[in-house]
């Protein structure tokens, strides 16, 4: 647990984590958002999927495919039926591949 960090303390926040030989070597955050109901969902719960990692020793070995769906299965279990991220051009091909589609989004960076 890390100081200071209310998500992770009362379970907004939990992480996903691949151990190989005993060690970390890949990630993936799920942030639970507590939204109102809208035209994509009746659920006032969604999964935004974050920080997703690999140590770079350990990619070209699938664990790319495993984090994101590991964390489908946890959303799953959780009752979400909808699931955001923001993907770097590096990544967008893996979420293509877990079945996520690209979105319109704006944004304003406030001051």
């Amino acid at each position: 647990m890390v100081d200071g960090s209310p998500k992770l303390s009362d379970g907004r926040y939990v992480g996903l984590l691949v151990h190989l030989d005993g060690q970390v070597v890949g990630g993936v955050g799920i942030l639970w958002q507590d939204l109102p109901p809208n035209m994509n969902t009746t659920k006032s719960i969604r999964g935004y999927l974050l920080n997703m990692y690999v140590d770079p020793v350990h990619r070209s070995q699938g664990i790319a495919r495993i984090l994101p769906a590991a964390a489908l299965d946890a959303c799953r279990t959780k009752g979400v039926d909808v699931v955001t991220l923001h993907a770097s051009d590096a990544g967008r091909a893996i979420y293509a591949a877990a079945g996520f589609t690209s979105t319109s989004e704006m944004r304003l960076q406030l001051d």
